[in-house]
């Protein structure tokens, strides 16, 4: 019982300490990152591109029905 008590415990304590490196990694990449982003400010994008026309609704419906007709057939 005790040795189940002692293997439990080391594991929890490598899994404890493993999440604190693990935070400890993000949060240092994190103020890197922040850092490297002030020097160096993400460029504008120049050539946006322009929003698609929209679709009639009805076209979108006739679409929808004409691919339910089709997957029907092969079915």
């Amino acid at each position: 019982m005790v040795e189940g008590l002692y293997v439990t415990g080391i594991g929890m304590g490598v899994v404890f300490a493993f999440l604190c490196i693990l935070v400890l990694a993000i949060t240092l990449t994190d103020m890197i990152v922040a850092k490297y982003e002030k020097a160096n400010p993400p460029a504008e994008i120049a050539n946006k591109p322009k929003a698609k026309k929209s679709i009639p609704e009805e076209e979108v419906i006739a679409v929808a029905i004409a691919a339910a007709i089709k997957h029907g057939e092969l079915v």
